[in-house]
């Protein structure tokens, strides 16, 4: 039986709680023919990975190769754009920016050229080109391009998803860091720690972590929202 990308993506927002069934299902309905595969997959197969990497599972490189197999055989151009994040966070941890930026604007380019319908959805690509972007800019102290592009990728988020709670958090970090009150961040960070509770995922982890940095006014504590 196939996966649906929209299932995927409904375990993949629970955090760690979904991953394991993520995996399962995943592998399980995985075409054994590539002939088989549909745009869609290539959805299944990046959300599968990032939950492979999340739950050190040692699968991330087996899903990585399925996502830009089916995204490359399908012609899903905008998945195989993300498939370059794992690069781009490479070139960050190298402190390699003008590199990173280079594969933000390569990403755009390749999305840019998709004809094929289907997920992920245009908007979806362009928040998490304009996420990684803030968030680059922020590495970079470039505090008012960060905001800039963090207050983009939250109006492309769906509210009271992980995805909108993680740029959230993200766009109260920079600000705060820009050297914005304390106090508004506390309260930021604190109503991501109630909205994130139930989920108990990387974003409530970042969240809870954040809150202490801010009430003791400790910026070298903060953590980032960014990295899956």
């Amino acid at each position: 039986m196939s996966m649906s990308a929209s299932e995927a993506e409904r375990l993949f927002e629970m955090g760690k709680a979904g991953d394991a069934e993520l995996l399962d299902r995943a592998g399980h309905a995985w075409p054994a023919d590539q002939e088989a595969l549909r745009p869609s997959d290539a959805e299944v197969a990046r959300y599968a990975r990032i939950s492979a990497y999340r739950s050190e599972q040692g699968l991330a490189s087996e899903w990585q190769a399925r996502h830009v197999a089916a995204a490359s055989l399908t012609g899903n151009l905008r998945s195989l754009c993300l498939s370059l994040q794992p690069a781009f966070f490479m070139l960050v941890s190298r402190k390699h920016y003008r590199g990173a930026h280079a594969v933000l604007d390569a990403m755009g380019a390749i999305a840019g050229a998709c004809s094929v319908d289907g997920p992920p959805e245009a908007a979806l690509v362009d928040r998490i080109l304009a996420e990684r972007r803030a968030y680059l800019y922020r590495i970079e102290e470039r505090w008012e391009e960060s905001i800039v592009w963090y207050q983009r990728a939250l109006d492309l988020c769906d509210r009271g998803t992980r995805s909108f709670a993680k740029v959230r958090g993200g766009l109260a970090l920079a600000k705060w860091l820009a050297g914005g009150p304390v106090e508004d961040a506390v309260a930021e960070f604190k109503s991501l720690v109630e909205l994130s509770q139930p989920w108990r995922n990387d974003v409530f982890e970042a969240a809870t972590s954040n809150l202490a940095a801010a009430r003791s006014g400790n910026h070298t504590a903060s953590v980032p929202f960014d990295l899956v």
